[in-house]
């Protein structure tokens, strides 16, 4: 876990949960890529780069400078997918993902009980007002701001979709769903939703 972080309004089980994430992408990334140079000091540069995306959720600039556009949205994707797995760990018990009722419910019972608790955990926890909507052939997440919201970017649009892509899956024991993210009109109330498809590929 990091040392320090900079204080951008994050509640401070999400702020755990996001720094987890971090460090566990970022710490893959960096053995991944320097095996044979991984030592202490490195875990300084990693916490230096989880500040970073951290900070990203406000401004993506500074993360684009350093990774590229398609690396740091890549990048907040796979946090978004570590972070799901954090939330669990964490955070299971307590919206009901790991006891037995939720494991005996229908399947698509599941997917919507678990994309309501996420968002509930999201709207809990950060500045963003997040709605389900269960449509006859999609599921619809859908982001709104409330007054203290930060600006949209990138960098939730594809959190999110990670976020929901690691939820899907593991929910559904690997299947693999189409999610359509779609931006909103600035100018509204609504700045992004996620569609997700009820029939997963191969099915």
């Amino acid at each position: 876990m990091m040392k320090s972080l900079s204080p951008i309004g994050f509640s401070k089980n999400m702020l755990t949960i996001l720094s987890s994430a971090a460090d566990e992408v970022l710490g893959h990334l960096r053995t991944n890529s320097s095996k044979k140079d991984w030592q202490p000091k490195e875990n300084e540069d990693i916490c230096g780069d989880t500040n970073l995306v951290l900070e990203s959720f406000q401004d993506s600039k500074r993360l684009e400078e350093k990774y590229g556009k398609l690396g740091s949205l890549g990048l907040a994707t796979r946090i978004g997918e570590a972070s799901f797995r954090c939330f669990v760990r964490q955070e299971g018990e307590d919206y009901q993902l790991t006891d037995m009722n939720y494991r005996l419910m229908s399947l698509n019972q599941r997917f919507l009980f678990g994309l309501e608790k996420v968002a509930e955990f999201v709207n809990l926890n950060l500045k963003w007002q997040i709605d389900v909507f269960d449509n006859l052939e999609e599921w619809v997440w859908q982001i709104s701001h409330h007054p203290d919201s930060w600006q949209w970017n990138q960098v939730w649009a594809f959190y999110f979709s990670g976020l929901l892509r690691e939820y899907l899956s593991w929910t559904s024991g690997g299947r693999y769903f189409v999610l359509s993210p779609q931006l909103i009109d600035n100018n509204s109330e609504i700045v992004h939703q996620i569609r997700i498809s009820k029939t997963p590929l191969g099915n």
